[in-house]
């Protein structure tokens, strides 16, 4: 009897292990090739749901944008559906990773940001505070070096983890007129 109870339960445990594989694998995103790239497109929409659900809280909640700017800021995606990119270091990332208001919230005075194991605190990106002159101060130009290269209105590197962000130049105007509105 002692047996049979065991050739039971080490079949239920085998069928529990196999629907396990393949549950996290039908939640898991897909990744391509050696670059470590999320291929969002191969996800099916129970997937994308609960990547945008769960993943991306911030930016994917807001479903309504006054201006190309504000979704930029929220989604990282320009109004004409174009993906905005992200590099970290030699990392590229979709803009389903991140986007500005992942890190420097909503009102754009940032915070301390929770980024899997650990922590860090991003900068106030209002207008206001970009351009104070005790800063130095940020104009327009400078403003747009920081976000496509990664540079500060002294001339140095961006602490990471600050993206350089890749755009077309209507997208990036678009989204330092929105800045001037936080």
């Amino acid at each position: 009897m002692k047996k049979n109870n065991s050739l039971y339960l080490g079949l239920i445990l085998i069928i529990a292990g196999i629907i396990g594989i393949f549950g996290t694998s039908y939640l898991t995103p897909r990744w391509t090739g050696m670059e470590n790239k999320m291929d969002f497109r191969s996800m099916n929409s129970r997937q994308q749901h609960f990547f945008r659900q769960e993943m991306m809280k911030d930016g994917w909640s807001k479903r309504k944008f006054s201006s190309n700017g504000q979704r930029i800021y929220y989604r990282a995606v320009s109004s004409s559906k174009k993906s905005i990119k992200a590099t970290i270091g030699t990392m590229e990332m979709p803009s389903l990773m991140m986007s500005c208001v992942s890190c420097h919230g909503e009102n754009g005075q940032g915070g301390t940001v929770q980024m899997m194991m650990g922590s860090f605190k991003a900068p106030n990106i209002t207008y206001k505070e970009l351009t104070k002159e005790e800063n130095p101060p940020y104009t327009d130009k400078l403003i747009k070096r920081a976000i496509t290269k990664g540079i500060d209105a002294d001339g140095k590197r961006l602490e990471p983890p600050m993206p350089k962000w890749s755009m077309s130049d209507k997208d990036l105007n678009d989204l330092v007129d929105y800045l001037k509105t936080l």
